[in-house]
């Protein structure tokens, strides 16, 4: 069995930690990590200096527009190789069905059983409840494009 590798780093863990109790006690230490991190703690700890403008997301995505309009994406490679592949799956299940087929319905065939008594009217009660929620759900489509219409 394989023990889980740590996510976290222990020693830099550790240095957190100490840079965490030294800005509490409010010592100073050399070590250049540690000071980092206390730098970084009090970043955190303190609000932003200035507040972000209430449109600077509008002005992003004006910034950003650009960018995105000049590039254009081809997709007709991708979508030939997947016409490719889809063609290519298909012939090898049309292939492995020819070679093997009449095995498998063997197979099926030892495998099925008789169906228990009144599957058949429970089939048929399941087919008409779908068919009844397909009907209804059609209803409000037809009458909204009838208000359309008119």
């Amino acid at each position: 069995m394989t023990t889980p590798t740590p996510i976290v780093d222990e020693r830099a863990w550790q240095l957190q930690e100490q840079a965490l109790r030294a800005a509490h006690v409010r010592r100073d230490e050399p070590d250049a990590a540690a000071l980092a991190d206390r730098r970084l703690l009090r970043a955190l700890r303190e609000p932003p200096l200035s507040p972000l403008p209430a449109d600077f997301a509008a002005g992003v995505a004006r910034l950003a527009a650009p960018a995105a309009a000049t590039r254009t994406v081809d997709t007709r490679l991708e979508r030939l190789l997947g016409a490719v592949l889809g063609i290519a799956l298909g012939a090898a299940a049309l292939a492995q069905g020819l070679e093997q087929g009449a095995e498998w319905l063997r197979i099926l065939a030892e495998q099925a059983s008789p169906l228990p008594p009144g599957t058949l009217r429970l089939g048929v009660a399941l087919a008409a409840c779908v068919g009844c929620s397909w009907l209804i759900g059609l209803l409000p489509r037809r009458q909204a494009r009838r208000s359309l219409r008119h």
